[in-house]
C-alpha cells in the first residue's frame, strides 16, 4: 500500500484555494489519490492537461478531483507519495473532467 504524505506548502494552498484545513485535506487525500482522474484517462483534453504536469522520469504526477488539480511527487521513502500543491482546474477543462469521471464510472 502506498503511504500518502502532505507537504506544508500543500496545506497552505489547500486552505487558500479550496478552503480545506489540515484535517479536511488529510481526509480527502486518499480519495483524491485513488479516485481522482489520472493522466491515463480516455478523455483527451484532461489527459493532455494532466500529462503536462508529469515529469519525464515519472517522479511527479497529477490527479484531478472535482474542480481542482492536486500535484504529487514520489517521496524519498519507497511507496510514499507526497502531495506537493493544490491548483484550480481551468474553467474550460471542467466539463471535460466531468466527462472523464463519468467514463470512469461507466467502465
Amino acid at each position: 500500500m502506498i503511504h500518502l504524505a502532505i507537504s506544508e506548502h500543500a496545506i497552505e494552498r489547500a486552505k487558500e484555494r479550496v478552503g480545506w484545513n489540515r484535517s479536511a485535506l488529510g481526509r480527502m487525500l486518499e480519495r483524491v489519490f485513488y479516485d481522482g482522474i489520472s493522466a491515463s484517462t480516455p478523455c483527451r483534453k484532461i489527459r493532455e492537461f494532466l500529462s503536462s504536469y508529469q515529469s519525464p522520469d515519472l517522479n511527479r504526477f497529477a490527479r484531478a478531483y472535482g474542480e481542482h488539480v492536486l500535484l504529487f511527487s514520489w517521496g524519498s521513502v519507497p511507496d510514499e507519495a507526497v502531495l506537493v500543491t493544490v491548483l484550480q482546474l481551468l474553467h474550460d477543462l471542467r466539463p471535460a473532467a466531468r466527462e472523464a469521471k463519468r467514463l470512469a464510472y461507466a467502465a
